[in-house]
């Protein structure tokens, strides 16, 4: 991992320059000569507060530049270039600190500085091509830069001499951050990064689709022999292959280590069907975003979720939903989420910080955890009622007919058939539109659309909102007392 130390006043920061001058080969020259420091900034990510309106102060020897406002953005994407140019010495400049500070523009507030981060342009001239590409910086509080993260900030940052060429990014270098993201995170060597363990467990999954159906070595039930991958933080785990399942039961738990904060912002789990004579097929992709599954800051909560059925979408089987052809390979390889229902996954997700005894890897879960999911997968009948009010802005003719699905239940695509409740309306001739819309149909209900009825299974998940809603009905008590005391 790369680490660079920050510039500090005292006894540590000229430690740290007399560190770096003796592992370089060459003494610094006090020949004056032209120098160029370039500043990409990309964005940021995570940024500490609420409801924040970033904007990013570059400082280079006295020299400030800075970034547009980016209103109520946590994660700002600012992508604005800066320049500075100087005429002196290297011994003299590249001692010099390049700072950057990040504040909430909104200057009533009382603690207006989200975070900083400084890094000597002698550490970024050492660098191959004397250039920091794509990296990601630790933003912290200058006052204890012990502290936990404020945020992180994206920059490629060069520093070009007399005669030497400007680095060219490449488009690969997105991909390879991705993949090692924990790679190009710049942090202060002071700084807090606690170790911790990513605990997902995958318990087994429901109603899979029949992905090998057509196939000349596909067997007669044409079960996918399913496992799951998770990735996170630049890192995957996989699970047990289950041969022949459709409703495969894993339970195992997955552990990935990293350092807390992380740049990742999501969770992405993936299930395969393995295939012996070509590549895995992939079934579904879903993602558990960190924004939605925790809260960073000082009064926070760690990443958690369920343990509850996560729905799982992959690519259209027949072809019949409407999205392009690059759309499409996006799903097919697991870049995006997918727009068909391919079943559901029991999930349970848990963040431990500090040291654990429990390594890296796969594990089985253990036989108490595993007892208290029994009423978890206990199910209820309901009945859905879906009232069609009116179809218009259709722009090819013809006749049309209108079905409607809850996930599996009213499935029509192929592999499905053996659910046979499904609901649709007989067809329809659409008719043209009058006026300006003259290319445009509508469907010619007036007032009287049908209504299409589905029966559905569904776990009994009201322990989960009862509490959300004592506190809604509590508010509004609150609200209501307080309004005929003070009126």
């Amino acid at each position: 991992m790369n680490t660079v130390t920050v510039c500090r006043k005292g006894a540590l920061q000229e430690e740290y320059f007399q560190t770096l001058l003796l592992n370089k080969e060459d003494e610094l020259s006090d020949a004056v000569q032209d120098f160029q420091v370039r500043v990409r900034l990309v964005e940021g990510r995570s940024l500490y507060g609420e409801n924040v309106s970033p904007v990013c102060k570059i400082t280079l020897a006295g020299r400030t530049r800075q970034s547009r406002v980016c209103r109520h953005q946590h994660d700002p994407n600012f992508n604005e270039s800066f320049f500075f140019n100087f005429h002196e010495s290297p011994a003299n400049l590249l001692q010099e600190c390049l700072s950057f500070t990040v504040f909430d523009s909104r200057r009533w507030r009382k603690d207006a500085l989200i975070g900083s981060f400084k890094i000597d342009l002698l550490t970024i001239y050492q660098q191959p091509d004397h250039a920091l590409l794509s990296k990601w910086m630790l933003l912290t509080d200058p006052d204890d830069v012990a502290a936990s993260s404020r945020g992180f900030l994206k920059a490629s940052l060069v520093v070009l001499g007399h005669g030497d060429p400007a680095p060219v990014e490449k488009p690969d270098d997105k991909l390879m951050e991705k993949e090692n993201i924990e790679e190009n995170l710049l942090r202060p060597a002071v700084t807090k990064m606690v170790p911790a363990n990513l605990c997902v467990r995958i318990y087994h999954a429901k109603d899979l689709p029949e992905t090998d159906r057509g196939s000349l070595l596909s067997n007669r039930n044409s079960l996918p022999d399913g496992y799951v991958i998770v990735n996170f933080s630049g890192k995957k785990v996989e699970t047990k292959l289950m041969k022949d399942k459709e409703n495969p039961h894993w339970n195992q738990e997955l552990r990935i280590d990293y350092k807390f904060p992380t740049l990742s912002k999501e969770v992405k789990i993936e299930i395969y069907d393995e295939d012996r004579m070509r590549f895995d097929d992939l079934i579904a992709t879903t993602f558990l975003r960190s924004h939605e599954i925790s809260f960073p800051g000082q009064k926070g909560f760690l990443p958690s979720f369920g343990p509850c059925y996560l729905n799982l979408y992959g690519p259209p089987l027949d072809g019949r939903t409407n999205v392009s052809s690059s759309m499409e390979d996006e799903m097919e390889k697991g870049k995006k989420e997918g727009v068909a229902y391919r079943g559901r996954l029991m999930v349970e997700l848990k963040t431990e910080l500090s040291q654990s005894k429990s390594k890296p890897g796969v594990s089985d879960i253990k036989r108490k955890a595993l007892d208290r999911m029994k009423d978890l997968r206990a199910t209820r009948n309901y009945r859905v009622c879906v009232a069609l009010l009116e179809a218009t802005l259709i722009e090819r003719g013809g006749d049309v007919k209108f079905e409607v699905s809850m996930g599996h239940y009213g499935n029509n695509e192929p592999g499905w058939e053996k659910f046979a409740i499904f609901s649709s309306t007989s067809p329809i001739k659409l008719m043209p539109s009058e006026g300006e819309e003259d290319n445009l149909y509508h469907v010619p209900w007036d007032g009287m659309g049908p209504v299409l009825t589905l029966s559905c299974a569904w776990e009994d998940i009201v322990h989960r909102i009862q509490t959300h809603n004592a506190l809604i009905n509590l508010h509004k008590t609150l609200v209501f007392f307080l309004y005929c005391v003070c009126f």
